[in-house]
């Protein structure tokens, strides 16, 4: 792999970033930085020049659409490849029929890395090993620093794939709770569990998981009302 491509990092797991040896890049509007996240969830494939433009602009695409698709494609690669010389073909963000495409190992990818790490980490709870299940779950959800794709429209489209992150990331913090109490850590894990139910009322993942660490720390109770306001919250 070339020196150009080592050297980059895409983020979509929160506002979309593109980072040269952990320098971030200027990457323009919203648009080209729409571009590039949908290139990043797509790395390594051609994305065809139709499903860009829809992406970008969905039912109302600009009458100029292609020509602004291609606008943006050349000035991304300026700022992908600045030493690039003229008449030199791009390495980093290709063209190649139907479309175009982006050239990046998918460890460069945050979230092609939080699939990986969310791998591991499964594996290991499987296995019986929970210390390291936990520091592997703590590993893959510290990628994320924010709403996925945040700032990337139109809504519509965008809007599936956002749901489908966002439940992994409601799994991984679930099994990570599960990792905690398979430690023997239940005082520790009732005041983030607490906040995890506060902020995410309808996992009932998460109730149940508050509910046994809150009997483990002899605390049965609270226990009970947590599975009663559960039960009632869902309901509800």
């Amino acid at each position: 792999m070339s020196s150009a491509t080592d050297k980059l990092t895409v983020g979509v797991l929160g506002p979309v970033e593109v980072l040269r040896d952990g320098e971030l890049l200027d990457l323009g509007g919203p648009q080209q930085r729409a571009l590039i996240a949908h290139l990043a969830l797509d790395v390594g494939r051609v994305v065809p020049v139709e499903r860009l433009i829809d992406r970008l602009w969905g039912d109302d695409p600009p009458r100029t659409g292609l020509g602004t698709l291609q606008s943006y494609v050349s000035r991304l690669r300026r700022v992908l490849e600045p030493d690039r010389t003229a008449g030199t073909a791009a390495q980093v963000l290709v063209s190649e029929a139907p479309g175009y495409a982006l050239r990046l190992p998918p460890e460069a990818i945050d979230v092609h890395r939080f699939t990986a790490a969310l791998g591991e980490a499964r594996r290991s709870a499987a296995a019986g090993y929970a210390a390291q299940a936990l520091a592997q779950f703590d590993a893959a959800l510290a990628l994320w620093r924010g709403p996925a794709l945040a700032g990337v429209g139109p809504d519509e489209q965008v809007r599936p794939i956002v749901l489908r992150f966002e439940e992994e990331r409601a799994l991984a913090l679930e099994e990570r709770f599960d990792a905690m109490l398979a430690l023997g850590r239940h005082a520790e894990a009732v005041p983030a569990l607490q906040a995890a139910v506060e902020e995410a009322p309808l996992r009932e993942g998460l109730w149940a998981a508050l509910a046994l660490a809150l009997y483990r720390s002899s605390r049965q109770t609270e226990a009970l009302r947590a599975l009663s306001t559960a039960r009632t919250t869902l309901l509800d």
